[in-house]
């Protein structure tokens, strides 16, 4: 299911890019993740992971097996991870594009820069999050403090797929949520 096929012709999963990048951009055994794509069957963003593997009698003879997922199902299992109450889950572009968004255990969709009133990230945030996810001084799997509305607030990412670093996982925590147990 990508959305790649050209209209009134067979689909032909060779041509679409989660096949493609499993055959060349990944090793035997191991999962490639797609780019953020449009699903033909259902018309949703989505993600494809796909995997390159050969029979044991028949090592170079290659076979591709994919599946995919919404980001609304990929949110839906984030959502499932404990964080602070007041802590997000943030699914974004290093363009700057927020995919969506999680605060406690309430899956938030929303354009990036979008602020949908007190349950929602604000915009200003967001725009710290992105600002330091293009800091050319960044480095995956460090975890920085920074500073809004007079609060500091922790922040992580991590890269949704090892091989390329356009999608990222970020968990940003108010520095008061991760230390309200020790007082």
């Amino acid at each position: 299911t990508d959305s790649e096929k050209p209209t009134n012709t067979p689909y032909n999963p060779s041509q679409a890019s989660w096949f493609r990048g499993a055959m060349t951009s990944t090793p035997a055994g191991s999962l490639f993740w797609s780019d953020p794509y449009l699903l033909e069957t259902t018309g949703e963003t989505g993600i494809t992971a796909s995997l390159r593997w050969s029979k044991r009698d028949e090592p170079d003879r290659f076979f591709i097996s994919a599946f995919s997922l919404t980001l609304h199902d990929l949110m839906t299992f984030m959502e499932q991870l404990e964080i602070t109450e007041n802590g997000y889950i943030l699914l974004l572009q290093k363009n700057n594009t927020l995919l969506s968004n999680i605060r406690g255990n309430n899956l938030r969709s929303s354009p990036a820069g979008s602020n949908d009133g007190s349950q929602n990230i604000s915009k200003q945030l967001i725009t710290i999050v992105t600002r330091k996810l293009q800091d050319s001084s960044f480095v995956a799997d460090k975890v920085v403090s920074v500073k809004h509305d007079n609060k500091t607030w922790w922040l992580g990412f991590k890269p949704l797929h090892d091989t390329k670093n356009d999608v990222w996982v970020a968990i940003i925590i108010p520095e008061d949520d991760i230390f309200s147990d020790l007082r």
